[in-house]
């Protein structure tokens, strides 16, 4: 009698088990997770807030805002700063050469 293809063939079918357990498992979590975080911003959300929050606007930023807006100058800061962002990460990142 030859156990070999039996025993890997129990081996492949753990595997594949386990596997699949863990991601079934990993993603029913997320979702008790996700519904247990609903909850909590729902129950947030009854809390009554005061008329100083409630009534609260932005202050106008006048002319100077809308030159800006017409100029692109948000869009143009949050390319240099994404491009700030992805240089500091990237000198986190240990470069080894061999």
């Amino acid at each position: 009698m030859n156990y070999t293809n039996l025993i890997q063939w129990i081996i492949t079918w753990l595997s594949c088990f386990f596997s699949q357990f863990f991601c079934i498992a990993a993603d029913w979590i997320n979702t008790v997770i996700e519904e247990v975080m609903l909850g909590v911003l729902g129950a947030i959300a009854l809390i009554p807030l005061p008329d100083a929050l409630a009534n609260f606007t932005w202050p106008d930023a006048g002319p100077l805002g809308a030159a800006l807006l017409a100029c692109d100058i948000p869009q143009a800061l949050s390319i240099i700063v994404g491009a700030f962002t992805v240089r500091f990460l990237k000198g986190l990142i240990p470069m080894i050469r061999s």
